[in-house]
């Protein structure tokens, strides 16, 4: 009769595999990190986008831009938690520009997004990281 001498793993092999849960767990953890952030910060180029285009809408009715969201028929993003709306408008040109009010991640209080009558888009501090192709 055979016998095994079975006396469990060795302390390389449970080293081994302490160090292989600990660079999976590193790795996990660098890319999930930023996701509440993303996802606070998806938010305003939604917002945005919609007050381009009707803005846009708005002008080639009037000849004009408006700085009035009820003039613009389009609700006012007030109850927003992470950002603060507002549009500055001439007979000719509008910035409608997206500010953080509560940081978030690299995003700070006061950073900004946004964008003018031609679809210029510029975000500053934190906020251009979070969101891809803003700029």
């Amino acid at each position: 009769m055979k016998r095994y001498n079975n006396r469990g793993v060795s302390l390389v092999e449970l080293m081994i595999v302490i160090v292989i849960i600990g660079i999976l767990s590193t790795s996990i953890y660098v890319t999930i990190k930023d996701t509440p952030h993303k996802a606070k910060a998806s938010e305003f180029p939604t917002v945005l986008m919609s007050l381009y285009q009707a803005e846009k809408i708005y002008e080639g009715e009037t000849g004009s831009y408006s700085s009035d969201f009820e003039e613009l028929d389009i609700e006012s993003p007030e109850g927003s938690k992470w950002f603060e709306y507002s549009i500055e408008a001439s007979d000719s040109t509008f910035v409608a520009t997206a500010s953080v009010k509560k940081s978030f991640g690299k995003a700070r209080s006061g950073h900004t997004a946004t964008i003018d009558q031609n679809g210029v888009k510029t975000a500053n501090g934190g906020l251009a990281k979070y969101v891809k192709n803003w700029e």
